[in-house]
């Protein structure tokens, strides 16, 4: 039936009841709400880092304030921006990037929501790797577009090209890749990115890699372009990263997308009718922090987050019923919690996630995502993000907490390590 044609009580567009709000901010909204009440809640569900912005970046915003008119900048942002995280991707890439194919937006979120905005069409699918970001399908729902997802979790969460390429139809538009993946902190291999490189130039498809964590991998992993084993993906490829999380500015509302000019006029054009430029004071703050070097910043944060990394896997390795997957990059653990379903915690049974994450708040007092927000409903993301103090109450109450769940230990529990990759190709 035509949307149009669907007759709303409430008088708003029938496209309001395929958009669901974001299970993640919800999360947090019930978080802050329950500390507003004087509840003693420890919040392990954010992807912001706890930690203060660079020096040279508080200090190019402040510049910018007092030189005087808050004046707008060109659409997609600054120029001498522009030009300066073409040289960043440059840099990182091994191949060269223009100012022309560089667009800021509004935080990566919007930058998704343009791309996919001027990708799609009513009816066109785009492939998502499973467990995914909560707005990836909301997003492609919005354009019209259907989700298509590929699992992972029988792969242990690595993504592999022959089940994208097995899913691939004559309506398929985009690939939508995300490395370090959230929540799983999975990293894409090469391999599978020379893969996803042949596919797009043979199917004459699009590759979005949003790659927000990717300023975050562990070592021995790294993120990898090989643009010299598939130049062709350099065509049909869009890069998309954020501020909010390489230079910890989630307020600030400041990312950017590195793609093909034309696509690059495409989003520019819907931006204008849109939100225009994205905050001008954040892209004077970030030009000056680009300017001064992000390295030792970021290197102090990866450490803090191996930390983490480190002292959650040794605690929740001996928990029953439970796998923690080490993740290779990004903000979290993420746990399969599968083994727990049918056990009772405090009285009550334990039947999905959302039942987990509920009496985890009730009896720990901690505030996790439950996989279910992210398609996959055996699933729990915990944030390596807060205060090193908090993170680690946090995860000894909620330890605590799932040991008392009733019931024998199975064979699966303990910590699983995603295994070396393999050559995955695609025909």
């Amino acid at each position: 039936m035509d949307a149009r044609a669907t007759h709303r009580h409430d008088g708003l567009a029938a496209r309001n009841s395929l958009i669901a709000g974001s299970r993640t901010l919800a999360m947090k909204e019930r978080a802050l709400s329950l500390r507003r009440g004087g509840v003693d809640v420890i919040d392990l569900t954010s992807g912001e880092l706890a930690v203060e912005p660079m020096g040279a970046v508080r200090d190019g915003a402040r510049e910018a304030i007092s030189r005087g008119p808050a004046a707008s900048t060109s659409t997609l942002g600054l120029f001498d921006l522009r030009r300066e995280i073409a040289a960043l991707v440059t840099a990182r890439t091994g191949i060269g990037w223009s100012a022309d194919e560089i667009g800021l937006t509004a935080g990566a979120k919007q930058a998704l929501f343009n791309l996919i905005s001027v990708m799609v069409d009513p009816g066109d699918e785009v492939i998502i790797p499973q467990p995914y970001w909560t707005s990836f399908p909301d997003q492609v729902v919005i354009a019209g577009g259907k989700p298509v997802f590929v699992a992972t979790a029988h792969r242990n969460f690595r993504l592999d090209a022959t089940d994208v390429a097995a899913a691939i139809t004559p309506a398929t538009r985009v690939v939508l890749v995300n490395s370090p993946n959230n929540p799983t902190g999975a990293v894409c291999d090469p391999e599978t990115l020379v893969a996803f490189g042949r596919l797009a130039a043979d199917r004459n498809i699009w590759i979005i890699l949003d790659e927000v964590y990717g300023d975050y991998v562990f070592p021995p992993h790294r993120r990898d372009y090989p643009f010299a084993r598939a130049p062709q993906m350099r065509a049909r490829l869009v890069l998309v990263n954020s501020f909010s999380k390489s230079l910890a500015l989630p307020g600030w509302r400041l990312g950017y997308f590195a793609a093909p000019p034309a696509v690059v006029g495409a989003v520019e054009a819907l931006q204008s009718h849109v939100t225009s430029n994205p905050n001008a004071v954040a892209q004077y703050g970030v030009l000056a922090g680009l300017r001064a070097g992000l390295s030792a910043y970021q290197q102090g944060i990866l450490q803090d987050l191996a930390t983490r990394r480190a002292f959650g896997l040794d605690l929740m390795s001996s928990l029953p019923g439970v796998r923690t997957i080490t993740p290779e990059g990004g903000f979290f653990l993420y746990a399969d919690i599968s083994d727990l379903v049918g056990r009772r915690l405090a009285g009550r049974a334990v039947a999905t996630s959302d039942d987990l994450a509920e009496l985890l708040l009730e009896h720990a007092g901690v505030v996790v995502i439950p996989g279910s927000a992210f398609g996959d409903d055996a699933g729990m993301r915990i944030s390596m993000c807060v205060e090193d103090a908090a993170f680690r109450t946090g995860l000894v109450r909620l330890t605590d907490a799932l040991r008392s769940v009733g019931g024998q230990a199975q064979s699966r529990a303990g910590r699983v390590d995603c295994p070396e990759p393999s050559d995955a190709g695609a025909t």
